[in-house]
């Protein structure tokens, strides 16, 4: 069965660029919950299935989808992630084409039971990623020191302000007051959001998707 109706929200000169340069013609679509704003569609053609994220130029949301495309551009080919097969930006709006591995993958369920089968096959995937992502392959990837410098200021100018009889605010003091920044030091590119949302099983291999919130872990930068 046809399903089109989602196309219809990206211009006629998108969708022909599609179809034509790309997919070939479309067979059906299937619209993805994602936790981030804009399109997300499997979408089956006769010359190409894809797992196609789309965003208009003007969204707030369109730095998440630079990031996205830059460290999806630089993931070697053995990354344990789905590859970027095109991307582009046309009239008004930007598109980035993955191979569709998501029809028949999975969440990984992760539990503290031993039995839990995923868990082990996340943990050789995270350890792969540390392996091919160092050193960092993206020479424009945000800095996750200033990342979480900026973060860690702000809880504490949030904490200092909070009453002294709220409950675990000695905690979470603790907790701050210990962090140390010196730790993130790295030459290393993250993933910034490997949940189980994130992370999908497939023929017994574990992908990382969505790399909107990529990060380096910089090796040698000041942390002011």
């Amino acid at each position: 069965m046809r399903d089109l109706a989602e196309l219809d929200k990206l211009p006629h000169a998108v969708r022909s660029l599609i179809v034509q340069a790309h997919t070939g013609a479309i067979d059906r679509i299937q619209p993805i919950s994602t936790s981030r704003p804009g399109l997300a569609l499997h979408v089956h053609g006769a010359q190409q299935d894809v797992f196609l994220r789309a965003t208009p130029l003007a969204s707030p949301d369109l730095p998440l989808y630079k990031r996205e495309r830059s460290a999806s551009l630089s993931l070697p080919l053995d990354a344990p992630a789905p590859r970027l097969l095109w991307t582009t930006a046309a009239d008004g709006w930007m598109l980035l084409a993955y191979e569709l591995i998501n029809d028949n993958a999975d969440h990984v369920y992760l539990s503290p039971d031993p039995k839990a089968v995923d868990v082990p096959l996340v943990l050789d995937t995270v350890q792969r990623l540390g392996e091919i992502l160092t050193p960092c392959p993206d020479e424009r990837a945000r800095s996750v020191v200033d990342l979480v410098t900026s973060m860690w200021a702000t809880a504490n100018r949030m904490l200092s302000k909070a009453p002294t009889r709220l409950r675990g605010r000695d905690l979470f003091m603790s907790a701050l007051q210990r962090f140390d920044l010196d730790a993130l030091q790295g030459d290393t590119l993250l993933h910034g959001n490997l949940s189980p949302r994130h992370l999908r099983i497939k023929d017994q291999l574990v992908y990382a998707v969505d790399w909107g919130r990529a990060n380096l872990k910089p090796q040698a930068r000041g942390l002011a």
